[in-house]
């Protein structure tokens, strides 16, 4: 099995279960929302990192984050957003769909895997055969 696209992994999800419904997801699917976060501390507190969570909860239309950082101790809270980003008319704001891709393009893609056939190939017959695989893959 070499290296698939977009599309393979969609048939494969999709043949994976017959109660599967894949959606595709496109850059108008997605918003490009402006970085309103706080800065990395709030009145003398560190804001707390996504590694120290173990659950988090979130309700809409609040600027709150409500989270654990062990399972069995108590919620607590956290305003993570600029003041002005927390105000009523901003928490129903909705910025303008993307327009185009933000990922990596097809030639640049192309030239990553020419250059893992290529260490490949150097390493030897070590990996012999997972370059014989590579060197049928299937690009964007």
């Amino acid at each position: 099995m070499g290296v698939g696209d977009l599309d393979d992994l969609v048939e494969v999800m999709k043949n994976s279960n017959k109660r599967n419904d894949v959606v595709v997801l496109t850059p108008k699917d997605f918003r490009d929302w402006q970085a309103e976060n706080r800065s990395h501390t709030v009145k003398g507190q560190s804001i707390l990192l996504l590694r120290t969570i173990v659950q988090a909860r979130f309700v809409r239309g609040t600027a709150e984050t409500f989270y654990k950082t062990n399972f069995d101790g108590d919620e607590k809270s956290v305003n993570f957003l600029k003041k002005a980003a927390a105000t009523d008319k901003m928490l129903a704001y909705s910025p303008p769909t993307r327009l185009s891709n933000h990922g990596v393009s097809s030639a640049k893609k192309a030239n990553i895997i020419e250059k893992l056939v290529r260490e490949c190939r150097q390493i030897g017959d070590l990996f012999g055969t997972v370059c014989q695989k590579m060197q049928t893959v299937k690009t964007c």
